[in-house]
């Protein structure tokens, strides 16, 4: 279902929709209403849930079209080595700007998707290939279908969080492939 929902969303919206207002309608007639009541009532909240889901859709596909054409990434990272309660289990919303032997990390606003604050370079020394995908309901995540990879950086290990295809195009920018022996100096 998840990878239906990144390859086709306004099909699964369209999905989703009929689905909210089939179950809006067997509610409505479950608790007395004539059908055609039950199905009159659906439809503003079908409608409610189409809209926000249209404007959300839109959103991310305006950012990452944005961000592809600037080869930037939006992700999410966190420090699994840290201390446990501190920001092991935090992730932060951040825009990736791979390159070989050095990458740009900036966090981000998880409204609007844009660029805040001042930018951090991080050697990446590679990504791990083994991936796994976050549940739907992931603390501090707000989009959904990311899968998380390892990273291993100069001062200790990263986790990312992105779309498969963005961590596939972190994962070739940053491969040592991509580096001469000068570029892997660390500060």
């Amino acid at each position: 279902m998840r990878k239906m929902s990144r390859e086709h969303p306004w099909l699964f919206l369209a999905i989703s929709l009929v689905t909210v207002w089939l179950l809006l309608f067997a509610f409505g007639a479950a608790t007395g209403r004539t059908p055609g009541e039950a199905a009159t009532n659906a439809v503003p909240y079908a409608v409610i849930v189409a809209l926000v889901g249209a404007f959300q859709l839109r959103k991310v596909r305006k950012v990452h079209a944005h961000l592809a054409i600037e080869n930037q990434v939006l992700g999410y990272v966190r420090y699994p080595d840290s201390k446990s309660g501190s920001l092991s289990g935090i992730w932060n919303l951040v825009i990736i700007t791979p390159g070989a032997g050095e990458s740009r990390f900036q966090s981000a606003d998880s409204h609007t998707f844009e660029a805040t604050g001042r930018e951090t370079r991080v050697p990446l020394l590679g990504l791990s290939p083994a991936r796994r995908t976050l549940p739907l309901v992931e603390k501090y995540i707000a989009i959904s279908g990311l899968s998380a990879a390892m990273a291993q950086t100069a001062s200790g290990r990263l986790e990312i969080a992105a779309t498969p295809e963005d961590l596939d195009r972190l994962a070739a920018a940053i491969s040592p492939a991509n580096t001469s022996p000068g570029d892997r100096s660390t500060p």
